[in-house]
């Protein structure tokens, strides 16, 4: 008997400058823009030696890295709060109010009367200096916060199960039979909802994955099938009635003649965050799926 299909759920890592695989000359440091506005970086590693024209193939594109502290002519993430304050990384510095404010007469308004001062700590060689705002500074949004929670949620892909059993084979081939209901199904570690969060100082997002239907593109040009739950196993009680009360199943008409026909199994994903000071919304809808491979045989001897 052959082992249950089972998917690997495979984690994507986001690195912002990977070492390459010669040992000389060392990559170029990431070209990070940072945009005072809205208060976030964007990094790009260029000339890293191995691709077309100095560059890898997909090494140049832009992508998010949150907060990062400027090191000579490179940049390190860093958290991206701290006890000394939420960092900025248009500031290049940890904020964070200063209580009780200095008299007015002090140096560091300027003559100014509006606005307010901030301690400003550094990150890498620390040290902190007053620095005078206008407007308090603008940190990472919740909004942010939730597509960040969202990266570190790792999706399980379905596992197949289905009845006629993938375990049936004829000369190593997987089949299933003609003109008789097919039940898919899949694991309840594949079905359950995810959340993580994620925080920056005083700011926060959580954000919860669900799935929400199951759906079964049988392979042989038929309409996809679409299920509101996980499915569920065949029994002996259900014979070979139409599928009820949970299950997912598809009918075969007519047998392969010209090798195996490959079927997919998806779980479609709702994506839903709330965040601090009231926020929240909803994301787009993610999938995750596996396909599985087999034949459509005459019946003979009906074994589930």
């Amino acid at each position: 008997m052959r082992s249950a299909l089972t998917a690997a759920v495979t984690a994507t890592v986001l690195l912002l400058a990977p070492a390459g695989a010669m040992a000389a000359p060392s990559p170029a440091p990431p070209t990070v823009r940072c945009n005072p506005q809205i208060d976030v970086c964007q990094a790009q590693v260029i000339g890293e030696p191995g691709g077309p024209a100095g560059g890898r193939p997909g090494s140049g594109s832009g992508s998010s890295t949150g907060c990062m502290a400027r090191d000579g002519a490179t940049y390190q993430r860093v958290p991206c709060s701290a006890p000394a304050g939420t960092w900025s990384n248009a500031l290049q510095c940890y904020v964070r109010r200063l209580e009780p404010q200095p008299a007015p007469g002090d140096p560091v308004w300027q003559g100014r009367t509006e606005g307010a001062v901030y301690l400003c700590t550094t990150a890498l060689a620390p040290s902190t200096r007053r620095v005078w705002l206008a407007t308090p500074p603008v940190g990472v949004s919740p909004e942010q916060l939730a597509l960040q929670a969202l990266a570190s949620v790792q999706l399980p892909k379905p596992v197949v199960r289905r009845s006629p059993s993938q375990a049936n084979d004829d000369n190593g081939t997987p089949y299933t039979w003609v003109n008789l209901w097919t039940w898919w199904w899949t694991t309840p570690a594949t079905w359950r909802p995810l959340e993580a969060t994620a925080r920056a100082g005083v700011q926060w997002a959580t954000v919860t994955v669900r799935p929400r239907s199951m759906i079964l593109d049988p392979g042989d040009g038929s309409a996809e099938v679409t299920c509101p739950g996980p499915g569920r196993a065949w029994t002996e009680a259900d014979a070979d009635s139409a599928p009820d009360a949970g299950a997912c199943a598809h009918k075969y008409t007519r047998i392969t003649r010209s090798g195996p026909l490959t079927a997919t199994l998806a779980v479609s994903w709702s994506v839903t965050w709330t965040g601090s000071g009231g926020t929240g919304g909803v994301l787009p809808q993610m999938q995750t799926q596996t396909s599985t491979s087999f034949v459509v045989q005459q019946i003979q001897v009906v074994m589930r």
